[in-house]
């Protein structure tokens, strides 16, 4: 006869675990230029989208870096050929303001114990 291995269920994390999660997932990826920021922002922003999505200030502050990103690209994509680096590099400068934004949100709302940290 086979003894066999039960697996327990894996508990899921509460919510700040994810938060912490993410933020390192997104830290990690600022420190590591290879590693794409974006979709981690965008992930941690998800986390956050029912806190952030009535946040006034948040909101503005979301649409003045889309405002810059749009002013920085639009050269690029008139007729020319864009040059990808520079796409990659301000879509990551972008993903950096979402990411201090957020950052200051949660130390706002009180979300979660914060550091005196710098994300710029």
């Amino acid at each position: 006869m086979e003894d066999k291995i039960i697996e327990r269920p894996k508990q899921s994390l509460n919510f700040i675990e994810q938060l912490q999660n993410q933020i390192q997932l997104c830290r990690e990826a600022m420190s590591d230029p290879k590693i794409w920021l974006s979709p981690k922002v965008e992930a941690l922003e998800c986390l956050l989208w029912h806190k952030l999505m009535n946040d006034e200030r948040y909101c503005q502050k979301k649409q003045e870096i889309y405002a810059w990103y749009k002013e920085q690209t639009k050269d690029l994509k008139k007729g020319q050929i864009p040059d990808s680096d520079i796409i990659i590099g301000h879509k990551r400068v972008r993903a950096k303001k979402l990411f201090k934004e957020i950052i200051i949100f949660i130390g706002e709302k009180k979300l979660m114990p914060m550091g005196d940290e710098d994300y710029d």
